[in-house]
């Protein structure tokens, strides 16, 4: 299959001008190689792959027949650093939130209906017959509802994708909670216990423009972290800290 065929089909319904600039390329680019069937230099065909979301090899690899091929892990993490961290996130969270929206509206359709009499519905639908149109519309419901859920919850929420997408994840010859929301914190606190390592942890607060002058930034201490997890969540996090040394407070003298 030639370079312009497939080319041509991985582009099928994208916005090509869009595309093209997302990798800072002119915005007839991909328009153009389409039209005109020769290869570009290594450079721009790599960022045609890219712009479409398809592997460079296959794109340019005339023996290579439709479909692409799907990426695998070792691709997948390839092309993450070329996806700016904040827009990445942004974007889960825009999706996620979508999805509880729809979820929420399916769950008040769902409590709008009579399900008794939809129920009784259910009696007079036969294979090979025409079902009542009101079972249809009800099926349709309680379908696009459990969707929603799953898209939300499993497709873009990260915590219960990975429980759930365990054995396909890397990490997986660990146990899954080894996974779970604030393990990472959990695991940092550990390790902030060892002698030493509070006391230069102060030091690097303490000298911010030195720190920068190594191009480091000054570190975010772990109750940032905390601030975003939830109310239960900190307290369990927080039982897990070292106590914090306070010196003793003198006796009150007994007042004559």
């Amino acid at each position: 299959m030639t370079f312009q065929e497939k080319l041509k089909r991985a582009a099928s319904g994208v916005n090509k001008s869009s595309a093209s600039k997302g990798q800072n390329l002119k915005a007839n680019t991909i328009s153009t190689y389409i039209a005109k069937g020769s290869l570009p230099r290594a450079d721009i065909a790599l960022k045609i792959a890219r712009a479409l979301k398809v592997p460079l090899d296959w794109l340019v690899d005339p023996d290579a027949e439709w479909p692409p091929p799907q990426p695998n892990e070792r691709a997948l993490k390839d092309q993450l650093p070329d996806v700016p961290h904040g827009d990445f996130v942004r974007e889960l969270a825009r999706r996620y939130r979508l999805g509880i929206i729809e979820s929420v509206t399916a769950a008040e359709q769902i409590e709008a209906i009579d399900w008794t009499k939809a129920l009784a519905a259910t009696e007079r639908a036969k294979i090979g017959e025409t079902p009542p149109e009101e079972l249809v519309r009800h099926a349709s419901i309680v379908q696009a509802a459990l969707d929603s859920v799953w898209t939300a919850e499993l497709r873009y929420n990260p915590a219960i994708a990975s429980d759930f997408l365990h054995d396909q994840l890397p990490g997986k010859e660990f146990p899954i909670a080894a996974f779970q929301h604030g393990a990472a914190i959990l695991r940092y606190s550990e390790a902030e216990k060892r002698p030493g390592f509070r006391e230069f942890l102060e030091w690097m607060n303490r000298n911010p423009l030195l720190l920068r002058s190594m191009n480091i930034q000054p570190p975010r201490g772990i109750g940032q972290l905390l601030q975003v997890l939830s109310e239960r969540q900190r307290a369990e996090l927080l039982s897990a800290q070292p106590p914090v040394e306070r010196p003793a407070k003198p006796p009150r003298r007994p007042r004559s």
